[in-house]
């Protein structure tokens, strides 16, 4: 096939038949290779996502307890201003009585 004035033979066509064979092994090959490269990135995808809802329910959890921690808190302050205002006020009535 080294000229392209001459008809093809038997043996130039069994050729291109062998090259075009050869050509889609290859690609049937590579093919099967980039579908495990999907399936593995699509599990490592899923275990991102995992990994990300855990760590978004430990951070729900952390803020959760920190906000009762304050709410606690809230009601140290508001026990001893109520405790503060009392003895005022006993002072207050004890004065004037």
């Amino acid at each position: 096939m080294e000229n392209g004035h001459e008809p093809a033979t038997k043996q130039d066509l069994a050729a291109v038949r062998q090259e075009v064979a050869d050509v889609r092994q290859d690609l049937r090959q590579e093919v099967a290779i980039l579908r495990q490269d999907v399936a593995a990135v699509r599990q490592d995808v899923a275990d991102v996502r995992q990994d990300l809802r855990q760590e978004v329910a430990m951070l729900r959890s952390e803020m959760s307890h920190q906000f009762d921690d304050l709410k606690e808190a809230f009601r140290d302050v508001q026990t001893e201003m109520l405790k503060a205002f009392y003895s005022f006020t006993e002072s207050n009535r004890q004065r004037v009585a």
